[in-house]
Order: structure tokens, then C-alpha cells, then sequence
């Protein structure tokens, strides 16, 4: 398999047609792009209802990722990568970025460090959402160690299907 790689990651050609990286990680870029207009509406609201709605479907977003990626792309990297210090890393930031959004969710909406730990969190989300798609990533490592993205990908579809079911996410 041919894995096109530009110097910002992975390009739109190597995702646009069946059987390529689009059937393993669209779902993942769907959920990046998902997370990003969460956070574009949290920046964008203007009563305080609406940004309480917007923080809860940015961390509802973030929630469901997280799961994703601990569930199935992080036993893949363990499985398709020799890279066991990369794959604790990736544990250790999942954890870190979990335990972020579940202290704001458990913050009054009216706390003033709501917005201090919403801006960081959404600073460490980009920064792990990059090192997923960029060149070298967790994407592109995946692919280089021989990781099927059909196999990939229904995993993925699964876990977010599940998710769904039991009301963990929303559509």
C-alpha cells in the first residue's frame, strides 16, 4: 500500500477513495473535525447557556475520541509498532486528557477557571490531535507497521457504534 505523506501529515488524495486510509481513519478525522467545530461553537457562544452546551458536547466529543483511541488505536500501535515507550506516551497523554475534561465537567458553569482549563484543554487536544495525523504519527506509523485499515476500521466503528447505543455519544 502506498501511503502519501505531505510535510503536514496525511494529505486528502491518500484519504479520498475505498480501501485506502479513509475506511481506518476517516472515523478518527471525523471525530477530530467534530471536536474542532465544538470548540469553534465554545469560542462562538455568547450566553451563558450556550456555552455551558457547547463545553458539554467539546467534552461529550472529546470523551468519545479518547475511547476510540484507548480502545482500538492504541492496542494497533501496540500490535502494528515496535514503539512500546511511543504507545505509554499515547496511554499517559489519553489519561492526562481524560482526567482534564472529567475536572471540567465536574466544575460549576459559573466558575471562572472553567475558562482557564477549557483553553488548555483545548491547546492539549490540537497538540494530540497533530500528533495522530502529522508526519511520523500515530497514523502514519500504523500504516508503515503493515496495520490493515479494513481491519482498523471496523474496529473503530464498533467501539464508536457501542458508544452510540449506550447513549455515550451522540450521533
Amino acid at each position: 500500500m502506498v501511503v502519501e505523506v505531505s510535510k503536514s501529515g496525511l494529505n486528502s488524495a491518500a484519504m479520498s477513495s475505498p480501501g485506502t486510509v479513509t475506511d481506518a481513519f476517516g472515523i478518527l478525522l471525523a471525530d477530530h473535525r467534530r471536536i474542532e467545530i465544538c470548540f469553534e461553537r465554545y469560542a462562538q457562544s455568547r450566553t451563558a447557556a450556550a456555552h455551558r452546551t457547547a463545553i458539554a458536547d467539546a467534552l461529550d466529543a472529546i470523551r468519545l475520541h479518547l475511547s476510540l483511541d484507548a480502545k482500538v488505536l492504541h492496542p494497533a500501535y501496540r500490535e502494528f509498532t515496535p514503539d512500546m515507550l511511543g504507545h505509554s506516551r499515547l496511554v499517559e497523554e489519553n489519561i492526562a486528557l481524560g482526567k482534564r475534561a472529567e475536572k471540567i465537567s465536574l466544575m460549576e458553569p459559573n466558575d471562572p477557571n472553567v475558562e482557564v482549563e477549557m483553553s488548555a484543554l483545548i491547546k492539549h487536544i490540537r497538540a494530540h490531535i497533530e500528533g495522530e495525523t502529522n508526519v511520523g504519527g500515530v497514523f502514519e506509523s500504523l500504516l508503515r507497521g503493515g496495520c490493515e485499515p479494513h481491519m482498523l476500521s471496523r474496529r473503530l466503528q464498533h467501539c464508536r457504534d457501542n458508544h452510540v447505543a449506550l447513549g455515550l455519544a451522540a450521533h
